[in-house]
């Protein structure tokens, strides 16, 4: 079963997120803060993580390549706080970001992106 992580400081945010994503089947697991999702992905493999952009204790790209460091072939999305972001956006997926999602985020968006992020590891509807 695929694996995904989502972390984000605001609750709210990982609550729907999960809501949005529990149709697909993942297994998913939520981290409030870099550290925990640290922790968390040395002790389980994930193949999707959500990260929040700012997250208050690491630069959500430095997350991002923490990460990837314990699990090179994490596909990582990037949760955007807002406009100003893109250009943390550009810089994350030139750093390794699979895709990046503006806040607020529509459903279609985030399903779109995982989805993408699953098809690029596994193969159309081999999850």
């Amino acid at each position: 079963m695929v694996r995904l992580l989502i972390t984000d400081d605001e609750e709210v945010v990982r609550n729907t997120m999960c809501n949005m994503l529990q149709p697909l089947g993942l297994n998913i697991f939520t981290a409030e803060n870099a550290a925990q999702a640290i922790e968390m992905t040395r002790r389980e493999f994930f193949d999707v993580a959500l990260l929040d952009i700012k997250i208050p204790d690491m630069d959500g790209i430095q997350l991002m390549q923490e990460l990837k460091n314990i699990n090179p072939n994490l596909r990582c999305i990037m949760l955007l706080t807002g406009l100003s972001d893109v250009q943390l956006a550009v810089s994350a997926v030139k750093k390794g970001a699979f895709d990046y999602i503006p806040k607020p985020f529509k459903e279609q968006e985030v399903l779109k992106a995982v989805n993408d992020a699953l098809q690029s590891m596994f193969g159309p509807d081999k999850r």
